[in-house]
């Protein structure tokens, strides 16, 4: 698992639970690359968090521990922002599980989701709502 401290791992386990971290290698793999194919890395650890509080609670950790945090919503950048670098010291935060669609409100044009929720739900919501939601990759 790259530099992760033993340590880190328990206080990270503890903020988001099983569902929330991600240790093997092979599954870390699509973390681990941007989605072109053109940046790739490594990580010591990819979590999950399922809201704003285990979100805020793994930054908070991080930080007291100067381990690095790369956050990927979608994974879907084209600059190699949300890919980790070669060290695999750093965290990859992926808002994957952060993926709801709360309100869509046609008369005020507003949409709120989550982080981590797909450009193509977030499409279809607003098509729902006789709305075009015009980002797109």
């Amino acid at each position: 698992m790259g530099n992760l401290h033993p340590q880190l791992l328990r206080r990270l386990h503890a903020a988001v639970g099983d569902a929330g971290l991600v240790v093997d290698s092979a599954a870390k793999t699509p973390y681990e690359s941007d989605w072109l194919g053109k940046w790739s890395g490594r990580s010591s650890i990819v979590v999950r968090p399922a809201d704003t509080a285990q979100t805020a609670a793994v930054m908070c950790i991080c930080h007291e521990t100067h381990t690095p945090v790369v956050t990927q919503g979608g994974n879907t950048g084209m600059s190699g922002g949300a890919t980790p670098d070669a060290s695999g010291a750093q965290v990859v935060l992926s808002m994957v599980r952060m993926n709801a669609i709360h309100a869509v409100d046609p008369l005020n044009n507003t949409l709120t989701c989550e982080a981590g929720a797909l450009l193509a739900h977030v499409q279809a919501a607003a098509l729902q709502a006789n709305r075009f939601f015009p980002l797109s990759l």
